[in-house]
């Protein structure tokens, strides 16, 4: 069977509370992630790309390093 590399995109929420004069002015406030409360994993959306791998697959990413990569995501 021919293998592919697809690109598939992961949706993260944060909430953050933020300071505003009004609700409209909320939308342009300043994010601190010292005000983050919450996040939320919104799943994989669907795959946008496909292409045929061409040689060896790539190494997949060792637990370590996933796990590094998901903490950046809230720094």
């Amino acid at each position: 069977m021919t293998k592919y590399i697809v690109n598939i995109s992961k949706s993260i929420e944060g909430r953050f509370v933020v300071e505003a004069e009004s609700l409209e002015d909320a939308y342009d406030a300043a994010i601190s992630y010292e005000t983050l409360f919450e996040v939320s994993d919104s799943g994989w959306d669907v795959i946008w790309n496909a292409e045929p791998l061409e040689g060896d697959a790539p190494a997949p990413l060792s637990e370590d390093a996933r796990r590094k990569l998901g903490g950046e995501f809230l720094t």
